[in-house]
Parts: structure tokens; sequence; C-alpha cells
């Protein structure tokens, strides 16, 4: 991770939010330890991103964020096409119902809950 980077720029770790996070659950825990965030995007849907899926269970629901990242890393079933706003809705149903174990309105609900809170919207 870029900790030496971050912590050099003085950037309070609370403002940090690690887009397309692709580490596993050691760096999560690392990550939530100086209080940022990461962001999820299609790549937990894949088959072999079991690592990503453990660092989205690590990080819970209480601070989860879903992206696009569009038109990269789209979502099965439509992985290799380019992306678009639209299949952050297939990330988040996959991440409530495959990784996290909870209702699709209830990810919903927590996803922007967070986003308003960090992003101070």
């Amino acid at each position: 991770m870029y900790k030496r980077q971050i912590d050099a720029s003085g950037v309070d770790w609370t403002r940090v939010v690690f887009h397309c996070f692709t580490e596993g659950a050691a760096e999560m825990q690392e990550l939530m330890r100086r209080g940022g965030y990461g962001s999820f995007t299609g790549v937990l849907t894949y088959k072999s991103a079991e690592a990503v899926r453990a660092a989205c269970r690590t990080q819970g629901l209480e601070r989860l964020m879903v992206e696009t990242d569009a038109p990269y890393l789209t979502p099965m079933p439509h992985r290799g096409k380019p992306n678009e706003p639209a299949y952050v809705r297939l990330t988040a149903a996959f991440a409530a119902d495959a990784v996290l174990n909870v209702g699709f309105e209830e990810l919903a609900a927590c996803t922007t809950a967070t986003a308003r809170q960090f992003f101070k919207i």
C-alpha cells in the first residue's frame, strides 16, 4: 500500500478512499486501522477474486463503497465489455447476496449513507 506517501503528505486518513480496492483482508485491516476506506468494483464478482471478497467482508457493510470505474472492471456477467454506471447495481447486488449476506435494500441504504458521510453530500 501507499502508506508512506499518504503519511508524508499529511492527509487525514479518514479522508482516504482506495479506489478499485483489489488487495486482501490484511491490507484492508491496515487501511481501516488508519481510518481509510476501500471502494469495490466489478472485480468483486470475478471468480478469481476471493481475496477481494475477503477484504470486502473485513471492511463490512457499514463502511462499504461500490463504484463502476467505467469503462473498466465490468462486473459479471458483462465482463470483457465496456463498463457503465448502470452496472454498479450488479456489483452492489453481488456484494449484498454473495459476500455480505444482507438484503439489497439494506446494502443500498448503507452505501448511500457512507457516501454522503465521506463526501459530505
